[in-house]
């Protein structure tokens, strides 16, 4: 444990990884990351990697903000997702990485870049995209003659006819702890709760029109039964997707190897994916939860040999393939649309090649002009708590947005930010 956590043990300077002995750590949660540190040893023999498993989510964040606050016991590479960045950049415990990442930003699509950039700056290697998805049981669906909803009229319509039919069947599942899941659902609303206006100066709008009409649309079906709000990545929950008492799940790209595939044996992969509905069918838009990056510390004494390992493993074929397959990842490289794991179906969806449905789906993200911002955490945790006191009928939908809005406000102001 002690190894893990030292930083790294190479010279100060600008070393890289084939110029001589090199240890890096690293800390993430992938479960293919002691594959991949295998894999660079083997093609760095100069190189060891030190590597670390971490929860993922807030554990992480909260394991990382304490070693990097305490100026030693973080590791040299982190496991950041691109919302996360902002904050960390801000704080000033994570290495700006604009000079080693640039010259590979043309293998990525374009709004890759503003996913790791804050203040023209880009502060991490990129390694994969998680835009939202439908996932549906077709069974199910069906059963009761339900067509795979296009558009939310469609979903909202869907889910009265499911649930007056069986009782016990729930179109979804609304899970008001869960701040990403929302942020997501409010990004392919069209919602903009972020905008950096430069000059430390930013808009915040968590009460837009298409804010209030995404939690509205929530918190009708909810009111009317057909939702069922549900506490995700709980045992009970868990117990409902295996049991099939949820038709569908608004999820991400991953949400079959972490959220489907866990609870079901193989005889219930009975899942597909589609592509999210929409609010205006002649004018798409799609959104992401979640998408990885890795970041290097200021703790770190070879930043340039820790660089090189954190572009590696969003670039190189061998971690792509490991990404697309052991990970369940859709890498953000254009390369990998070269790879076997791309073209590869995937088990959970029984055989369903969900890689090439999402390619379908990143010309639209190209559009999306979101943004992060230094207080995701934050506001993830007022996104949180305000829902859940909107979904127990102690506020209403338009009042939680308002309590959100007015707690970010208030928090960048005191950090030192305009708010326009």
């Amino acid at each position: 444990m002690t190894a893990a956590l030292a930083a790294c043990s190479s010279p100060a300077g600008g070393a890289k990884a084939g110029d001589g002995p090199v240890t890096l750590t690293w800390w993430s949660w992938l479960s293919n990351a002691p594959a991949l540190a295998k894999a660079y040893e083997k093609q760095y023999p100069n190189v060891k990697i030190q590597f670390t498993q971490v929860p993922g989510g807030t554990p992480a964040y909260t394991k990382y903000g304490a070693a990097l606050r305490a100026g030693s016991g973080a590791a040299d590479v982190l496991q950041i997702e691109y919302q996360e960045l902002p904050q960390f950049a801000s704080e000033g415990h994570i290495v700006d990485m604009t000079s080693y990442v640039k010259k590979y930003m043309a293998g990525f699509p374009d709004f890759t870049k503003r996913m790791v950039t804050y203040q023209g700056k880009i502060w991490g290697a990129p390694i994969d995209l998680d835009p939202m998805m439908l996932l549906y049981r077709p069974d199910t669906l069906q059963k009761h003659s339900i067509p795979v909803p296009t558009t939310w009229t469609d979903f909202a319509s869907a889910a009265k006819t499911l649930h007056e039919a069986d009782p016990s069947k729930y179109m979804t599942f609304f899970a008001p702890n869960n701040g990403g899941r929302m942020m997501g659902m409010l990004w392919q609303g069209g919602a903009t709760p972020f905008e950096d206006q430069g000059n430390g100066t930013w808009k915040i709008d968590f009460t837009s029109t298409a804010a209030k009409q995404v939690m509205n649309f929530w918190g009708d079906l909810i009111k009317a039964g057909y939702v069922k709000v549900d506490t995700d990545f709980t045992p009970a929950w868990g117990n409902s997707i295996a049991n099939g008492v949820y038709a569908t799940d608004v999820g991400a790209i991953w949400s079959p190897t972490y959220e489907i595939g866990p609870y079901l044996k193989k005889a219930g992969y009975k899942w597909k994916a589609a592509v999210m509905p929409q609010w205006d069918a002649s004018n798409p838009l799609q959104s992401m939860w979640g998408g990885l990056s890795f970041a290097v510390t200021d703790q770190c004494k070879n930043p340039a040999a820790a660089a090189q390992f954190a572009t590696w493993l969003g670039t190189n074929k061998t971690a792509l393939e490991s990404h697309g397959t052991a990970g369940g990842l859709y890498c953000a490289s254009k390369d990998f649309a070269n790879t076997a794991a791309f073209t590869s179906g995937m088990p959970v969806l029984g055989g369903q090649k969900e890689n090439q449905l999402v390619s379908t789906i990143i010309p639209t993200l190209e559009k999306s002009m979101f943004q992060w911002s230094p207080w995701t955490q934050y506001a993830y945790g007022q996104l949180q708590a305000q829902m859940q006191d909107a979904v127990t009928g102690k506020i209403t939908y338009n009042q939680a947005l308002a309590n959100v809005q007015a707690s970010v406000v208030q928090t960048a102001k005191q950090q030192g930010y305009k708010v326009a």
